[in-house]
């Protein structure tokens, strides 16, 4: 007897002496023709899926939930993208949005929400009416995909919501105050019409951001700013970097002209660049024409803070004037006038030392630098002619406040004049920057 049949009498009488008692092609043949193909039940996401060709990974599919709710916020995921990644619409090559089900046999479903469609998770019937994403549209940041996967044997449903965050690509400044910052869409831009003697502190917090998330490297800004520095600012993607290079405006001297059409009539000989907010005093180019000349106002009446005298104090004396009275005397004038040039406004009543400046530096003919700077005629002949008594902004009490007598060139009694609050005399406005 061979083996075989020996293998075959054994199996028949129940003896476990083979390991199988079916040996040979036959025996494999039977046992796959046995085998059944099982469903899977997998609906999750590959987490190496795509949108406009940046790879999910796991923080970036978020956690998946079995219905739409409130939970899918809670576990959405992110993508981020630079504006030319978000702005594609080829979906090739290196731009290609795909949601790729870790089980072949799932079916997936993406639909697109824009930033503000989406108010709330939508209901089924919503989502269902939604048009699948194509894979072309461009996105904006703040918008969603929200996919559905359904396993191969419909047992398992999962969704996923991913939120899309785009990086700006601006690079750009700009500027409230009189800095004139370029505009011309290059890598390399200017800013000019710095003051001279500017701290860096006072130059950077005159400019703003376009885009609040882009990045300034000030390191080769000097302090105080000097001409030829430079401002280097990378958008928030850093796909753009734009140089500006600055301008610092020449020092200017008395009887200059000021940037807002006036004269220079004082430059503060202790100016710190680092600690006083101005360094030059300029004079309106002429008298604040409203009607007759104005009476200073509010008579009977102490205002309070408006008593300060030296070079200095004009400017809060006038704000301080403007809340404390609310008749429209000298302080309003100067402030409202129809004077103003070259885009300024912030003009106001000089205190009595500043108005005395004036005087000296641009009506007396000899200067506090004993620069003799013009023989006869009634003023500096580049701002205007000067006429008669000026109001301060300064109070001496509830009835009187103190003026300049211009025409005679003088001051009386201790270089101070006063008078009554309601008679009317001149206004010539000053500025300080």
């Amino acid at each position: 007897m061979n083996i075989r049949k020996l293998g075959l009498v054994f199996c028949v009488l129940g003896l476990e002496v083979f390991s199988s008692c079916f040996v040979g092609s036959n025996s494999n043949n039977n046992n796959n023709s046995n085998q059944k193909l099982v469903a899977s039940s997998d609906a999750t996401i590959s987490t190496t899926s795509t949108v406009k060709g940046v790879v999910l990974g796991e923080d970036g599919l978020g956690t998946p939930v079995t219905e739409l709710n409130g939970d899918l916020v809670a576990s959405s995921g992110s993508a981020t993208l630079t504006t030319v990644q978000a702005q594609d619409i080829t979906n090739a090559t290196s731009f290609i949005t795909l949601f790729t089900p870790a089980n072949s046999e799932a079916t997936v479903r993406v639909v697109h929400y824009l930033n503000g469609e989406l108010s709330d998770i939508p209901s089924d019937a919503d989502y269902e009416d939604h048009e699948p994403y194509n894979g072309t549209d461009a996105l904006s940041d703040g918008d969603s995909f929200i996919v559905r996967v359904t396993s191969q044997d419909t047992t398992t449903v999962r969704y996923y919501r991913v939120v899309v965050t785009v990086l700006s690509n601006v690079a750009t400044l700009t500027s409230a105050t009189h800095i004139t910052v370029s505009a011309g869409g290059t890598t390399n831009e200017t800013i000019t019409n710095v003051r001279d003697a500017t701290s860096k502190a006072t130059f950077l917090a005159s400019l703003t951001k376009v885009d609040t998330n882009e990045v300034w490297n000030d390191t080769n800004i000097s302090d105080p700013v000097l001409t030829n520095d430079t401002l280097v600012v990378t958008s928030q993607d850093a796909t753009r970097t734009v140089t500006y290079t600055i301008t610092v405006n020449a020092a200017l001297n008395l009887r200059d002209a000021g940037p807002a059409g006036g004269i220079i009539f004082y430059v503060n000989p202790t100016y710190n660049y680092a600690t006083d907010d101005w360094k030059y005093l300029e004079a309106a180019p002429n008298d604040v024409l409203s009607g007759s000349a104005p009476f200073w106002g509010c008579a009977e009446t102490n205002i309070p803070g408006v008593y300060g005298v030296v070079v200095g104090t004009g400017k809060q004396n006038t704000l301080n004037i403007l809340a404390g009275c609310s008749e429209v005397g000298a302080a309003a004038i100067a402030t409202t006038g129809d004077l103003y040039s070259n885009g300024y406004s912030d003009w106001f009543l000089p205190s009595q030392a500043e108005l005395n400046k004036i005087y000296v530096n641009m009506r007396s003919g000899l200067d506090e630098n004993s620069v003799v700077y013009f023989s006869g005629g009634y003023g500096f002949s580049d701002c205007g002619d000067w006429q008669d008594n000026y109001w301060s902004s300064t109070e001496k009490d509830a009835n009187f406040a103190y003026y300049q007598f211009f025409e005679a060139g003088h001051t009386s009694g201790y270089g101070i004049n006063f008078d009554a609050k309601m008679n009317t005399f001149r206004v010539r406005p000053v500025r300080s920057f």
